[in-house]
């Protein structure tokens, strides 16, 4: 598995969105691998810091309300828990047939 911060080194484009984007793709790989689609929103905020965004639930808040790219990663949030948008299950066979 590849770390989180080589994860984020990988985008040619670091700007924030895009990092909050990538770590949202990230941890909704893992989370749909073990079942579900949550993720806390600590655990959220700290794969962010690692990643080196710094941002607080505001943050991530103001980020989701002005960008419709994260609304299409997430479905939705509280200050506890971040529920990702489920990719369908075709869509996720032809990305790895291709």
């Amino acid at each position: 598995m590849q770390t989180y911060r080589h994860y984020h080194n990988l985008l040619e484009d670091t700007d924030a969105i895009n990092t909050v984007i990538s770590v949202a793709e990230l941890l909704r790989s893992e989370a749909e691998g073990e079942g579900d689609a949550k993720t806390s929103m600590n655990s959220f905020l700290n794969m962010l810091q690692n990643a080196g965004l710094n941002i607080n639930y505001d943050g991530l808040k103001a980020y989701y309300d002005s960008d419709p790219r994260l609304q299409a990663e997430i479905q939705d949030f509280n200050i506890q828990i971040l529920d990702y948008k489920q990719r369908s299950k075709t869509l996720t066979r032809k990305k790895l047939c291709s």
